[in-house]
């Protein structure tokens, strides 16, 4: 017998063995229909709830739990208006970043990844569409600049918008010092109720 023949034949029977009684398709795989979910629905949502910035909540199923931002107004350490503005600072700055310079990171925040998502799936935009983004862009820059603590600004936005990391309680009034200039900026409607 050969060396190749005693390693196969030494082999055999290992390995996992296919399942039984399944319908599969032509390729062998087990068709969809049969397939056991890995982890049921109520499984998922108990892995999110029992994580550690959800508990004690009043709402453990609320969506703003999920990033930076909304853990910081779910805790009344920011108002709706500079919530609202960070929501729109990270959507100009994320598309600013994709369809202006062309290039966009990968961030860890839900946030910014949502923005993300939308903007791969959506349509070309339209000249002006990318004019109005630009201005606002620059806009909140300028913005930022009037203050004389840009470099401040923009990395406390960066941190809580973009990297989801919740800011130290020194950064926090640069955070929120920076929102009420963009809202301002914005004069974002303030047709939501305060929670």
């Amino acid at each position: 017998m050969s060396t190749s023949a005693t390693v196969r034949k030494s082999f055999s029977g290992y390995g996992r063995k296919p399942r039984a009684g399944v319908e599969r398709y032509p390729s062998g795989q087990i068709v969809h229909a049969q397939r056991q979910p890995k982890e049921t629905e109520a499984d998922i949502l108990a892995t999110a709830i029992s994580q550690p910035h959800r508990r004690g909540s009043a709402d453990p199923r609320s969506r703003y739990h999920g990033f930076s931002a909304g853990r910081l107004l779910m805790s009344k350490q920011i108002t709706h208006p500079q919530f609202r503005a960070a929501e729109r600072v990270t959507t100009v700055w994320i598309k600013h970043a994709k369809l202006v310079t062309g290039s966009l990171p990968r961030f860890p925040s839900v946030m910014a990844d949502r923005v993300a998502g939308a903007i791969e799936s959506g349509p070309e935009p339209a000249d002006d569409d990318i004019f109005k983004l630009r201005r606002d862009f620059e806009d909140s820059h300028s913005s930022l600049m009037s203050r004389g603590k840009h470099a401040d600004y923009v990395r406390v936005i960066t941190r809580v918008c973009m990297m989801d990391i919740d800011p130290t309680q020194d950064e926090l009034g640069d955070f929120r010092e920076a929102m009420n200039l963009l809202d301002k900026l914005w004069i974002i409607d303030s047709a939501y109720a305060d929670d």
